[in-house]
């Protein structure tokens, strides 16, 4: 049964995660923190109060080993022994290094390296590659395995007594970003707990969410952990994208938090599914006849596409989406079958959530309004009001690593840089048009931004995937096809769609040569295509 939202509750401010823990626990109490399959697809809970007993128990053996305070890398798939041990390390003043699981292992000894870890906990399935990675630095390992003999023990009369400065490091981010750049972002107490308390001002009160997104990407942990804790929500733990479909119609969520191809996944399965049962008028008819009725204040939804709800475990009521541009057909498709969907915007520069939609303010299109703990500037406008996107905020990072990055390169004052290129409309709505640095400067002195192209382009229903850029002095579109669609014609198909694209735009923006690729392109662990890399030769033509 549907368990309607209530309208989000204010959330203390705090001062680290000491403090947040600790309201969790004595708030939320014996209320289902966490939960997630087990052995024979057993469903195993913990309560808030007994994830307070679990962090104090690895706490105390940090501490015992010599790690209280230390800078600690953790490497593995999501799981509630990852988040544990977060807690644990954070707690206790030091800070966390999250590694992406499918870094190799000379990646890893390198981030190992450059991040000052002291220490590495790893999961069961990368031990090996760990192991191998932290041997080149001499660090100590610590195997999940034996996090969860830790867990089995009786309370340790433990305790966080340690008070920690909201200014003390709790985090090493490695930005994977899309063009291989791969930065150090030294993230606090102060920025990641003020962004979700602020979120949480904003996010409506779901009971159940599903944590799918990786926990080594800020995001996830932000969106997926921190703000469901503020909450007093439910977390479920996924075991990961290939089970998206089955975990949210096993835990039958009110909420989750995904990236866009995700998103796009579940809705392209729901379009095929119809049509494969021949519901695809009748649908399309469904549809009209909804939105005719919400013009007239009368909401059947719910009950109108009650079949396709049941299909996603009957409760889902609310998507948040970050992390690139969504289709817009996809989030107006979720809306109109009674599901909100919420686009937002962040940079893990920003601990990571910049702006988001909400309930009662929701443009389809845009990233949404800045959260409260910070505000957004457009700087060096066109005249169309596009110019450098600019952060300044609580949430604003302390810092790269090592100096990665010049300070006078990365901020105006107080201003963060962000890179990204956007407008901001009457009703503080932002909207993103591109990347700084991706920007194609024609010889004419036109600007044109290529993700602006490949989201038009990416409408056609002959291409799977397209990036464009720039090859010897042409707007190039690269393109992966649908071949399957595209029946045996697929040059002519993509020509076609180009063709007619190219119709739609100024003449400077016109795609002239099309790249058709053979295989996806590289993506990073968050589904993002990676702009820079080797190239698959494939078939190429001038449009």
């Amino acid at each position: 049964m549907n368990r309607p939202c209530r309208k989000p509750d204010r959330i203390e401010s705090f001062e680290s995660f000491n403090e947040m823990l600790r309201f969790c626990a004595e708030r939320f109490g014996n209320k289902t923190a966490f939960s997630f399959k087990c052995a024979k697809d057993e469903k195993k809970s913990v309560s808030f109060a007994g994830f307070y007993s679990d962090i104090k128990k690895i706490g105390f053996e940090l501490t015992r080993s010599g790690l209280a305070g230390q800078r600690i890398a953790l490497i593995g798939e999501n799981s509630y022994e990852w988040i544990a041990c977060y807690f644990a390390c954070v707690c206790l003043g030091g800070a966390v290094i999250p590694l992406d699981k499918e870094l190799s292992e000379n990646e890893l000894s390198s981030l190992l390296k450059r991040s000052g870890a002291k220490a590495v906990f790893c999961s069961k399935s990368f031990t090996e590659k760990a192991e191998a990675a932290a041997a080149e630095n001499g660090l100590t390992v610590i195997p999940m395995q034996k996090i969860r003999l830790i867990l089995n023990k009786s309370s340790s009369g433990f305790s966080f007594e340690k008070s920690i400065p909201p200014d003390t490091l709790a985090g090493v981010v490695f930005t994977s970003g899309t063009t291989g750049d791969s930065k150090g972002v030294l993230l606090t107490h102060k920025n990641l707990v003020s962004n979700a308390v602020s979120a949480c001002e904003v996010v409506e009160d779901y009971t159940k969410c599903l944590l799918i997104l990786p926990l080594h990407h800020t995001f996830g942990l932000v969106a997926g952990v921190l703000v469901p804790m503020l909450k007093g929500c439910e977390v479920f733990i996924s075991a990961g994208l290939r089970r998206l479909t089955k975990d949210i119609a096993f835990f039958r969520p009110q909420a989750i938090v995904v990236v866009p191809v995700m998103a796009e996944t579940v809705y392209k399965k729901i379009r095929a599914n119809a049509k494969a049962n021949g519901k695809s008028k009748m649908l399309k008819k469904a549809i009209r006849l909804s939105r005719i009725l919400l013009k007239l204040g009368i909401d059947v939804r719910r009950k109108l596409f009650r079949e396709i709800l049941d299909s996603l475990g009957g409760e889902l009521e609310g998507i948040v989406c970050g992390g690139a541009a969504v289709d817009p057909d996809c989030a107006d498709g979720f809306e109109n079958l009674g599901i909100g969907f919420f686009s937002g915007y962040g940079i893990t520069e920003c601990s990571p959530i910049v702006s988001v939609n909400r309930k009662g303010a929701n443009k389809i299109g845009s990233v949404g309004q800045p959260l409260s703990c910070n505000s957004i500037r457009i700087t060096e406008k066109d005249e169309n009001g596009v110019g450098n996107v600019e952060v300044k905020g609580t949430n604003v990072f302390s810092g790269y690593l090592d100096g990665k990055q010049n300070e006078k390169e990365s901020f105006d004052n107080d201003w963060f840089r962000t890179g990204d290129l956007g407008r901001l409309d009457e009703d503080g709505f932002l909207t993103l048009t591109g990347r700084k640095k991706n920007l194609i400067i024609l010889s004419n002195g036109k600007n044109v931004s290529p993700e602006e192209l490949e989201n038009a382009l990416i409408h056609s229903r002959y291409i799977s995937e397209v990036v464009v850029y720039e090859k010897d002095k042409k707007i190039t579109a690269e393109i992966f096809p649908d071949r399957e669609l595209c029946g045996g014609q697929t040059e002519e198909k993509l020509y076609e769609a180009v063709d007619g694209f190219n119709k739609t735009v100024p003449v400077y923006k016109n795609i002239e040569k099309v790249v058709i690729r053979d295989s996806a392109f590289p993506k990073t662990t968050t589904l993002k295509i990676k702009r820079k890399y080797e190239s698959k030769k494939g078939d190429e033509a001038v449009v």
